[in-house]
């Protein structure tokens, strides 16, 4: 919508309401030909319950590196909980990690990127070293030590403003057929989303246990 949100426009929040954001990467935003886990989640509760909102806050492709610049913008809306789901793309391998990327000030990659031929060329590279599994060249997009920072930047800000975190693992299926793909780095990542919640004294749903042998 215009607000940048999947659904409904938010109105303007009134005395008894409750909003919950769900944010995340395309396993939060859903697929666009029928709705996903937050609109079924939505479904479920608001028949109960009318004061209670549920925005879909999710976009494909985000990091926790956005996310921790996307649940900044969502405080304007004073939620008063959050789901939070992110780890496959921050597990992710490429050449260059999404924090390095973006503090990158060299005026050629800034220009030239601008070009879809150049995007075309920087995207067949990585395909190109996936190939040769030459993993000496690739990083994360958000490293390990980041990952964590990220988390608990955004738990820490909840809680300062009375906002209910709640932590969810990245739920996945099946190994991966190709040694450098994100599953292989998978539990690492969920596995400190469990220690965040333990430290922080919040709440964490494990969605990868559900799923794992499944």
């Amino acid at each position: 919508n215009s607000q940048g949100f999947r659904g409904p426009e938010i109105r303007n929040k009134k005395i008894g309401d409750y909003y919950i954001f769900a944010f995340g990467d395309s396993n939060t935003l859903g697929p666009q030909s029928h709705p996903g886990w937050v609109e079924y989640l939505a479904e479920i509760v608001t028949k109960k319950f009318d004061k209670v909102s549920i925005i879909n806050a999710g976009v494909y492709g985000y990091s926790s590196y956005q996310g921790l610049m996307r649940f900044k913008e969502i405080l304007n809306y004073k939620p008063d909980m959050v789901f939070i789901s992110f780890g496959s793309n921050d597990a992710h391998l490429v050449r260059v990690s999404d924090k390095d990327y973006v503090s990158d000030k060299r005026f050629f990659n800034k220009f030239m990127m601008r070009f879809k031929l150049f995007q075309l060329l920087f995207a067949l590279s990585d395909k190109l070293i996936m190939r040769v599994k030459s993993d000496k060249l690739l990083v994360h997009r958000v490293s390990l030590k980041d990952y964590e920072a990220n988390l608990n930047q955004i738990v820490s800000l909840a809680k300062e403003r009375d906002i209910k975190p709640v932590l969810l693992t990245r739920p996945f299926i099946d190994t991966s057929p190709h040694e450098l793909w994100w599953k292989n780095s998978g539990p690492d990542y969920n596995n400190l989303i469990l220690k965040i919640a333990e430290e922080k004294n919040v709440t964490a749903i494990d969605i990868y246990a559900y799923f794992k042998d499944k």
